[in-house]
């Protein structure tokens, strides 16, 4: 549903105007909603300031004379080494100072390059054990892309090693049986 537009009055602009300045944003909308008897969002006040490049003169989110909760406070910084559960229940290890994202990476990936180099392209790596928390050499396979789609699509990656290995076979075969039918082969030659 489309929003209508509010035309100012030139009353409205000039009371904006005058009152903008040391004044945060959602005061402002409520003194002159509450002035006009109107009922504007703090979105419309802002596009109108904007739109006349009026300026509150605030430089922060806080009032003058605020003392923020953690002055004289030092700052906890996560040490190189620390490691963290992600929002997909990866477990990421930081690398290198900052707080940007190329400071952190997979410990499962870190793990498995170490022991064996870079994982090559068009490969992925594999809990065997579907628990993407137990990061050991034992429980990582490598498999192409491929063979984890096809994985994924059969449900082949259980909560067990060998299992998934197994499952593994099973991706590879069908894999082989959908390649041979794209290049014109039966599967039921005599």
């Amino acid at each position: 549903m489309k929003r209508k537009l509010h035309k100012f009055t030139k009353e409205q602009a000039e009371f904006i105007q005058q009152h903008s300045r040391g004044r945060g944003n959602q005061e402002l909308t409520d003194m002159f909603n509450q002035h006009f008897g109107l009922n504007l969002r703090k979105s419309q006040i802002i596009s109108f300031k904007k739109n006349n490049k009026l300026k509150s003169g605030l430089t922060s989110w806080f009032k003058p004379g605020h003392t923020p909760y953690n002055k004289g406070k030092l700052m906890r910084r996560v040490p190189i080494g620390a490691e963290v559960i992600d929002s997909k229940g990866y477990v990421k290890v930081k690398i290198a100072e900052g707080k940007g994202r190329k400071n952190w990476q997979y410990k499962h990936v870190l793990l498995w390059e170490a022991a064996n180099g870079p994982i090559p392209p068009g490969h992925v790596l594999l809990f065997g054990d579907g628990n993407k928390q137990n990061v050991c050499l034992e429980n990582l396979l490598l498999v192409t892309k491929r063979q984890r789609i096809r994985m994924n699509q059969l449900g082949l990656i259980q909560n067990n090693i060998d299992l998934t290995k197994t499952g593994l076979l099973i991706a590879d075969i069908r894999n082989k049986i959908g390649e041979r039918k794209r290049n014109g082969y039966s599967i039921n030659r005599h």
